[in-house]
């Protein structure tokens, strides 16, 4: 783990504290005098025992008496100071402990907010050079952690200069504001390849021991998604002022010349004909904005089921319609396995790449609808015969607001967002989307993968086809207390797989689903020879004695209206149907 740096009054701390005042001059005195008072007391003594007999006991006395005091009053003070002496060696070790200890608790949370910094910071010294980097700033930039210590800034640079988009306005923007730190100036670079694009640098001054040196901090944070919305907002400007601009004013055009003209009828139909389809066009832009928005910050709600690839591919086709110019060919083998997939939103993906493979078709040509299993995945791919791809715009043909320039396309209107929105759903699923062309007038070939579904091996004794979750929720409810299992579905396509997978006894279905009809679906199980115990059909409305018969040529046992009561009729229903010893709850009523 990288040592944030020292600060410079981390470094001074000790050299500002106050000095004590100084008692080691005065014990030293003390301690002197102690002999000397000794001395001088006890020298008439011994003069006079040597020179006469001891003849003033009073006198020797006194002056034994004065010994004793003198030596006990040094002594005491002798043993004071060496007490003071020790109760400031004491508190010097405390305030020196708890001064280490301050230190290392601002050491360790200064440590801990360089640490869990998601922005770089780097700590050049006075020389600009590079003393300090934390592992953030070495992500950003795509380097080795540590591998930029003890190098001049600029040596940095110069080094990233693969990864810089302009290396030499990267090295005048840090000269520029490098030259006054105290200034806090910033500036931005921008990055190619993997990884962030937009890098905003600010930096700032540091002080150091020679504080007419200082040092320079940086911060370096990752701007891509700001700088992204900046581009995008100025990218919806333009389309606003081109794409909603014309058909705004041919709508208002047409519009004012039949309300200030007569025509004849032939003339005005194909007026409003025209403001229909501009309007039409407007509200396609519309949509497709908002849709994008949704998706990019994730407000879109997807529902993941198993799916069988080829049934989303028949359905697609079926919902493009009829071209004799441009004939869509479904290549799909039946066995293919089960995706994870919103089957409402593949199909979203499918409408916006064969309306493309169409329109981008003039001369017509047979566009294929393919899928086919790749690794843990399975690729489904549009190909037709159009005007194709030119090389160059490959890459950028998911952006947003993209549009290849080039003459034999300029008449063809679009938004540039179909594409972009196609990416960001597969995305979601977690599949990849490529585009693959060999030139102008070569067609081209639009791929996306999505992952393979993980399909239980018993579906249980009932499965529920039913969109609304709620009573979907009832039903199972409902069965469980009858001792049946139960597994819900919520579109054609998942009900699909998971009958292929592993066929229930009984289906309870309901007539109308996000991406087919009940009708479609029991005509594709019969096709595939698909046997079920017992099929009870949920709807909301009274069907026809011609779409009874329908029905009951599918093997249907019964018919049941969505009214107060009717989950506890449908259960005892599939209860019956199966055998199933249960009570009946009598709620509800079957429909006539």
């Amino acid at each position: 783990m990288e040592q944030p740096p020292r600060t410079a009054s981390a470094a001074r701390r000790w050299t500002d504290r106050p000095s004590e005042p100084p008692r080691r001059s005065l014990a030293w005195v003390e301690r002197a005098l102690l002999p000397l008072l000794l001395t001088v007391l006890l020298a008439p003594l011994l003069v006079s025992a040597v020179d006469r007999p001891l003849i003033h006991p009073v006198l020797d006395i006194g002056l034994i008496v004065l010994t004793l005091l003198g030596v006990s009053f040094l002594w005491l003070r002798i043993r004071a100071g060496d007490r003071r002496a020790a109760d400031e060696r004491q508190r010097a070790e405390a305030d020196r402990d708890r001064l280490s200890l301050a230190l290392g608790r601002e050491r360790a949370t200064l440590a801990s907010v360089i640490a869990s910094m998601s922005e770089g910071l780097a700590i050049l010294d006075a020389d600009r050079i590079v003393r300090y980097a934390n592992r953030p700033a070495a992500t950003l930039l795509g380097v080795e952690p540590g591998s930029s210590m003890g190098l001049h800034v600029e040596e940095v640079i110069a080094r990233l200069e693969a990864r810089l988009a302009s290396p030499s306005e990267a090295l005048a923007a840090w000269r520029r504001v490098s030259a006054d730190p105290d200034a806090r100036g910033a500036f931005e670079v921008q990055l190619v390849g993997p990884g962030p694009g937009d890098l905003r640098v600010q930096i700032f001054p540091v002080p150091t021991d020679d504080d007419t040196r200082a040092g320079v901090g940086l911060t370096i944070r990752d701007v891509t998604h700001e700088r992204d919305a900046d581009r995008v907002k100025d990218e919806i400007i333009s389309v606003v002022n081109h794409e909603l601009r014309t058909p705004l004013a041919s709508v208002v055009g047409f519009a004012e010349l039949l309300l200030s003209r007569e025509f004849p009828e032939e003339q005005r139909r194909r007026f409003l004909t025209s403001m229909v389809q501009e309007g039409l066009r407007l509200a396609a832009l519309v949509d497709d904005l908002l849709d994008l928005q949704r998706l990019a910050g994730g407000a879109e709600p997807f529902t993941f089921e198993a799916c069988v690839p080829r049934a989303l591919l028949e359905r697609s086709a079926a919902a493009a319609g009829p071209d004799q110019a441009s004939p869509i060919v479904v290549e799909a083998a039946a066995d293919l396995p089960p995706v994870r997939a919103d089957a409402s939103r593949v199909q979203q993906v499918l409408s916006n790449l064969l309306g493309n493979a169409r329109k981008y078709s003039p001369n017509g040509g047979e566009i294929v609808l393919s899928a086919r299993e790749v690794d843990d995945a399975v690729e489904i791919a549009v190909t037709d015969r159009g005007l194709g791809i030119p090389p160059e715009a490959l890459p950028r043909l998911f952006e947003k607001f993209f549009r290849v320039d080039n003459s034999d396309r300029r008449e063809i209107r679009g938004t540039g967002l179909g594409l972009a929105i196609v990416k960001q759903i597969v995305e979601v699923h977690g599949g990849r989307v490529r585009a693959e062309s060999t030139g102008l007038g070569h067609g081209a070939r639009v791929s996306f993968t999505l992952p393979i579904a993980d399909v239980p091996s018993e579906v249980g004794d009932v499965l529920i086809v039913e969109d609304d979750v709620v009573f979907g929720r009832l039903l199972e409810v409902e069965l469980g207390s009858r001792g049946l299992t139960a597994r819900r579905v919520e579109t054609g396509a998942a009900a699909l797989a998971a009958v292929l997978g592993a066929p229930p006894r009984a289906v309870m279905l309901d007539l109308m689903l996000p991406d087919t009809t009940g009708g479609d679906l029991l005509h594709e199980l019969r096709e595939r020879g698909v046997s079920i115990e017992a099929i009870l059909i949920i709807t909301h409305r009274d069907l026809t004695t011609a779409e009874r018969s329908e029905l009951e040529a599918f093997g249907t046992t019964g018919v049941l209206l969505k009214r107060p009561g009717v989950a506890g009729v449908a259960a005892d229903a599939v209860a019956e149907a199966l055998g199933t010893s249960a009570p009946g709850t009598g709620r509800g009523a079957a429909a006539p």
